[in-house]
């Protein structure tokens, strides 16, 4: 399978983060650069996602997808791997602590489903006491629902799953006042290729996060000829938003691309596109923008996931929106 900030209230979080980052820039004079984040999480975990959110204690916490490998140790068996895990970091640090789960091989975040379906991550956030995950029901590799779980975030205590009524890979987060948008994409039919994408875009109350009915879904915001991938991130920029996808999803090519608008709602335009390297025999997909990462003036720091026999875990690159 495939697949941003906390708030106390957005002006709360507006502040955390900003003295998060002059901490940062006090105790290193420049990011790490991403050689050394991607060797980080290739000692870790192998995994197909990384999708990232902080926590109220300011340590950052990830959230990655069907895992095969948890420091250097292979978590699958004969009945399969986890679908699910968590893992904690200190902002600017290349170290990831992978935490146990108590589902799922001993790894695993969310218990499966009665009748062997399972949960699969996408973006992720917190809001006030609770942890937010977004993803999906899965059956086999066919998606059943979206489901939003949740958990108490300051213990990371698993409290539940609700089902939401759409069919959306629902990615990246960016929050706003009172709330975030969130791009979602479903496949549509296409000519040229087999997985192409349309996408919508939410605007999420802080506080509705498992109520759907509360949310505001705008319908054709990314149209199939912005040619994206299964996850759209965005972020805020000083002339509008950018947002950055995979370009043509996992059989569409090996680069990132950048979209930009002066409105959430768009219309989007397709601004640089950038490498996406990966050893040959692999796949690359589900572009994530970490928020929280120190990075140089200007810059955002975003991962995509790399899937093949030659690697099985993200890679990070700094783009300059």
């Amino acid at each position: 399978m495939r697949k941003i900030m906390a708030t106390f209230g957005f002006a709360a979080a507006a502040t955390a983060l900003t003295l998060l980052t002059a901490g940062a820039a006090e105790a290193q004079t420049s990011p790490p650069p991403a050689s050394a984040y991607d060797a980080g999480i290739a000692a870790a975990i192998h995994s197909d996602d990384a999708g990232s959110t902080e926590l109220p204690d300011g340590e950052n916490l990830w959230v990655f997808g069907d895992t095969t490998q948890v420091d250097g140790v292979s978590t699958v068996s004969g009945y399969g791997y986890p679908h699910d895990a968590f893992a904690l970091q200190e902002p600017g640090s290349t170290t990831f602590q992978v935490l146990p789960g108590p589902y799922g091989y001993g790894w695993q975040q969310v218990p499966d489903w009665s009748n062997g379906d399972y949960f699969w991550p996408s973006g992720l956030t917190v809001d006030g006491p609770t942890l937010y995950v977004f993803g999906e029901q899965v059956s086999g590799i066919s998606v059943v629902t979206d489901a939003v779980a949740q958990f108490n975030a300051a213990t990371l205590t698993y409290q539940g799953i609700t089902l939401l009524p759409t069919a959306e890979d629902w990615g990246g987060i960016l929050w706003g006042q009172g709330g975030f948008w969130m791009p979602g994409t479903s496949n549509v039919s296409c000519i040229d290729a087999t997985d192409c994408k349309t996408g919508v875009l939410a605007w999420v109350p802080a506080g509705d996060e498992a109520d759907y009915a509360a949310w505001t879904v705008t319908t054709g915001v990314f149209p199939p000829a912005l040619n994206t991938g299964t996850v759209i991130s965005p972020v805020q920029t000083a002339t509008g938003y950018a947002a950055f996808t995979k370009e043509g999803d996992e059989y569409g090519s090996n680069s990132i691309e950048e979209l930009t608008a002066a409105s959430m709602t768009g219309p989007w335009t397709v601004g640089q596109i950038i490498p996406a390297p990966c050893p040959p025999g692999t796949l690359t997909y589900g572009v994530q923008v970490h928020q929280n990462e120190p990075v140089n003036a200007g810059q955002v720091l975003l991962t995509y996931a790399v899937n093949g026999p030659a690697q099985y875990w993200p890679d990070f690159v700094y783009v300059t929106p």
